[in-house]
């Protein structure tokens, strides 16, 4: 679960640099890094925050793939 959500994570940072609107997905964003930080250390997340990363990490892939907020560019 950590490496599924670090992986969307970084996409949609990566994402809002290159010009796309984050701010749909603000919330989810500062949640992910929240939980990314609390377990750097360990690089697992136990129950029940597990079940709230992958969910982070779903919404979070939506974004990155265009069917979330931003459309998706045909480049």
């Amino acid at each position: 679960a950590y490496y599924i959500l670090a992986y969307q994570y970084i996409a949609a940072i990566l994402n809002g640099f290159n010009g796309a609107d984050t701010s749909y997905v603000a919330q989810e964003l500062a949640d992910a890094a929240y939980l990314l930080e609390m377990y750097e250390t360990e690089k697992y997340i136990p129950e029940p925050d597990r079940s709230e990363a992958i969910s982070l990490a779903y919404i979070l892939d939506e974004f990155n793939n265009g069917y979330g907020g931003v459309p998706h560019c045909d480049f």
